[in-house]
């Protein structure tokens, strides 16, 4: 690549509107009991899988949001975060948020990922949303900048949130990051 990938969204299509989020256990929350071909861990490995997961999710996830919003400085950039958690994970994991995004709480698998009673009301919101962002090229909470304190639009449990709050990602957005040049040893 000629440039960064930060370097390319500071520069390019600022004139496009970018609304980004991540869910909050990307790959850290435990898979379903029903999966015969996991093995069984203890407490102890279950918590240190856990951290270990956690950290791949702020690492290549979460921390992407404030950095992609701090390299459009001045573009609009909103964001939001997921945090519904899935009976099945105990968390809100990868991708969960789609059968929510698009609305298809009834599509086939859907009742695998999520359980028997996914949350139409919190389905709603957030297709809602998407859709009059697609449509709008704008939603209704503050964008945001990828600095401390940044709005983020909170998709939860229904009836428990879905509002808008600040510093949803103040954990990862004041974190150093590492460089891909820095992994390869290229200056």
């Amino acid at each position: 690549m000629p440039e960064s990938v930060t370097a390319g969204l500071a520069r390019f299509n600022l004139d496009v509107p970018l609304l980004l989020g991540a869910t909050g256990d990307e790959f850290d929350s435990a898979w379903s009991a029903e999966e015969p071909d996991r093995p069984v861990l203890s407490a102890e490995e279950r918590a240190a899988a856990r951290a270990a997961g956690s950290r791949i999710t702020d690492s290549l996830f979460r921390s992407a949001v404030p950095r992609v919003a701090r390299a459009r400085a001045g573009a609009d950039t909103w964001s939001y975060t997921f945090e519904w958690p899935s009976p099945l994970t105990g968390g809100s994991s990868h991708c969960i948020d789609l059968p929510f995004f698009f609305d298809v709480l009834d599509a086939p698998g859907v009742t695998e990922a999520l359980g028997e009673n996914p949350p139409a009301a919190l389905a709603r919101d957030l297709h809602a949303d998407m859709a009059r962002f697609v449509t709008t090229g704008a939603v209704e909470w503050p964008r945001a900048a990828g600095e401390l304190g940044d709005s983020s639009r909170l998709y939860s449990a229904e009836g428990a949130g879905n509002e808008v709050i600040t510093g949803a990602y103040d954990p990862v957005t004041s974190a150093p990051q590492v460089q891909v040049e820095q992994v390869r040893g290229e200056q």
